[in-house]
């Protein structure tokens, strides 16, 4: 897991120190309230008369970011972690304005969104870390597969989420899913996929199927068209027989294994030769 620091641009490790309980929360921020009314020669009751609970917990934030800084806990540091796919300067873009100040008058929620915006992260939280410190915790995108769809390509992740980036070249690799329910289903299918790990790596492409079962390519020219139920013992049964006769090393371009206990082929066609084959 790398760590992103803005004040050194590069990885560290974080201090950790426990946060502080709820009851000293409240209790730092009575005291300043009640520091900053006797200050300004504002009573309680008259706050109170005023229906100002609100007001009086706003000027507490106030008291205690301005005391944050007389007291010199402003943010030094702002460190993000979970960071893999996300670069270093899109984070720096999104936290810099962070530093320099008041540590208790960052607000975490806009710092959270505008990290949440970022197209790699799919959850954050963030925190303050006492005395100059903010730390944010990133849970990133894992890419699946690329999705085709009419508008062109996406990629998508295991949950079924788009990813939003623009550069695709990156991910070539990963198998091609077709159908409009295919990024919700992926996962799963891969996963069944995986219990025959020979098999599974020459998957290349997949199409989803009346939202019901799946036809996979295999080495991009030979498509497997797996049954609706019994779809794991399927997949089993074909690996059982490449494994004992070398099946896909012939010239077909289909099985289908729709039909329980049976593997229908479909040879590919032969190539026409150009010209004719006779003498005059």
């Amino acid at each position: 897991m790398r760590q992103v620091t803005l004040a050194a641009h590069r990885a560290r490790n974080v201090p950790r120190r426990p946060p502080p309980s709820r009851w000293r929360r409240w209790l730092r921020r009575g005291l300043l309230a009640a520091g900053l009314l006797a200050a300004t020669g504002v009573g309680g009751h008259a706050a109170i008369e005023r229906g100002a609970v609100e007001k009086a917990g706003a000027l507490a934030d106030l008291a205690g970011s301005r005391l944050a800084a007389l007291c010199g806990l402003v943010v030094n540091n702002v460190y993000a972690e979970g960071r893999r796919m996300t670069s270093e300067a899109a984070l720096v873009g999104a936290l810099e304005d962070v530093m320099g100040r008041p540590i208790l008058a960052v607000d975490l929620e806009e710092v959270r969104e505008r990290l949440q915006r970022l197209p790699w992260v799919r959850t954050v939280t963030v925190r303050r870390q006492f005395p100059d410190a903010i730390l944010a915790r990133l849970e990133e995108h894992s890419p699946l597969a690329l999705w085709r769809k009419d508008d062109g390509l996406s990629l998508v992740d295991g949950k079924g989420s788009v990813i939003q980036v623009q550069d695709l070249r990156p991910f070539v690799q990963l198998p091609l899913l077709t159908g409009e329910d295919a990024p919700q289903n992926a996962r799963a299918l891969f996963a069944m996929l995986a219990v025959e790990p020979a098999l599974a790596e020459r998957v290349t492409a997949a199409t989803r199927v009346g939202g019901r079962r799946w036809n996979v390519w295999l080495d991009g020219r030979i498509e497997v068209r797996l049954p609706a139920e019994g779809v794991s013992q399927a997949w089993q049964r074909l690996a059982e027989v490449e494994r004992e006769k070398a099946l896909l090393a012939r010239t077909i371009e289909a099985v289908d294994l729709r039909t329980p206990d049976w593997l229908v082929l479909r040879k590919a066609p032969q190539p026409v030769l150009a010209g004719g084959g006779g003498r005059a």
